[in-house]
């Protein structure tokens, strides 16, 4: 018979076990997408347990850690849509503190630019741009040339809302070197769309 320990554990990874396979579906879009939402939402106060199961156990560090880590990341499409950015910074500060206690660093960057983006719904542009400079320092660090050409767009939309146009332009200029030599012309279009606005 497992312990309450055990069984706590097997209950927060079972729930991000769902919350990460609603995300895949809500992917998938069309009928897979509504099938997503719908789990999210029969299974939400169970995730939301999990979660904070896992928040309450990060100093064992045991499973917790790794499930704290994961909760904001693997389902962070469909809690973009059912959670208040508030309520996300909280998961994802939780998720960073975690990532770094398993020194994961590609994971470490991917809660940043999502703190950036949440702060980013809250218009707080300031903390936003923190957050997402963040993040391109663990992207240049790492080589993720994606994760770099995302944030450094991320960083042109925060400072052109924070009226600094040329930091704006700068960093999608950067932006538009990676996109030419990764040969994303559809990422490349819509940055020359948002220079063009600036």
């Amino acid at each position: 018979v497992p312990s309450l320990f055990e069984a706590q554990i097997r209950h927060a990874e079972f729930y991000l076990h769902v919350l990460e396979h609603a995300d895949e579906l809500y992917l998938q879009g069309d009928d897979a997408l509504v099938q997503g939402l719908t789990l999210l939402d029969i299974s939400w106060p169970n995730i939301q347990r999990g979660q904070a199961w896992a928040a309450g156990h990060m100093a064992s560090d045991g499973p917790a850690v790794r499930i704290c880590s994961d909760y904001p990341n693997l389902g962070r499409n469909c809690l973009a849509l059912r959670q208040h950015p508030r309520e996300q910074i909280q998961w994802l500060l939780i998720g960073f503190e975690a990532a770094r206690k398993l020194k994961r660093r590609s994971t470490e960057g991917i809660h940043l630019g999502n703190l950036g983006t949440a702060h980013v719904e809250l218009g707080d542009y300031k903390t936003a741009s923190s957050y997402f400079r963040g993040r391109l320092g663990i992207a240049r660090e790492i080589g993720d040339r994606r994760g770099e050409h995302k944030v450094l767009s991320n960083l042109g939309v925060t400072y052109k809302n924070m009226g600094e146009p040329q930091l704006a332009i700068d960093h999608y200029l950067q932006c538009l070197e990676i996109l030419r030599e990764t040969k994303d012309q559809r990422s490349e279009a819509i940055v020359l769309g948002n220079l063009v606005q600036i």
